[in-house]
């Protein structure tokens, strides 16, 4: 910029002016002239943004470009480590074994009614059977007998089926959080390997 043509910058609707070239670069530096106002040289044709002007706003040193963080999963290191999860999980596919495919409650239940329809016939044989070969009185305690007894055994029976459900379900979770666990400690081991 020479010191030779008359300036003037707008603020704005308002024009202000004319200025000399190192009045502009004074009001540039100190703020007043911003680089989005417009500023008119008197050899120019037309207003122009302050920022075009060679020399006149000062190159302020921003903070650096952000740079986004890198992912410790990037497309290679993802790729590696669902693969491995994939080749770990086809070796432990004993650990995918579901409580539901081997003992639901339904089955527990049909065992429990199946059990106890054999208990009532072994208990009306064996009422039977006192029936016919004892006097009456003896038939009657060894009736009354059975009947407690096979109250009994299917409360008995119950608490054991229900304790075997207990059972497979803890086992059931445990396979589950050995299967994560396992998946998790491939995964972390594929990324360390990848980052390397």
């Amino acid at each position: 910029m020479t010191d030779n043509p008359t300036w003037y910058y707008a603020k704005g609707e308002e024009k202000i002016g004319p200025i000399s070239s190192a009045e502009l670069k004074q009001l540039a530096a100190n703020g007043t002239v911003l680089p989005t106002d417009n500023v008119w040289r008197s050899d120019w044709a037309e207003w122009k943004p302050a920022s075009t002007v060679k020399g006149l706003c000062p190159q302020k040193a921003g903070p650096p470009p952000l740079q986004s963080p890198r992912s410790p999963l990037g497309p290679d290191s993802l790729r590696l480590a669902t693969e491995t999860a994939e080749n770990v999980s086809r070796k432990l596919w004993f650990l995918d074994l579901r409580f539901e495919q081997f003992a639901t409650p339904r089955l527990i239940g049909f065992v429990f009614v199946a059990s106890l329809l054999l208990l009532a016939m072994i208990g009306i044989g064996a009422i039977g059977y006192a029936l016919f070969t004892l006097p009456a009185l003896q038939a009657l305690i060894v009736g009354i007998t059975v009947v407690i007894e096979i109250v009994i055994l299917a409360i008995c029976l119950r608490v054991f089926l229900e304790c075997c459900l207990i059972a497979f379900k803890i086992a059931d979770h445990l396979s589950h959080l050995r299967h994560l666990e396992v998946l998790t400690s491939a995964v972390n081991n594929s990324v360390a390997s990848s980052q390397d």
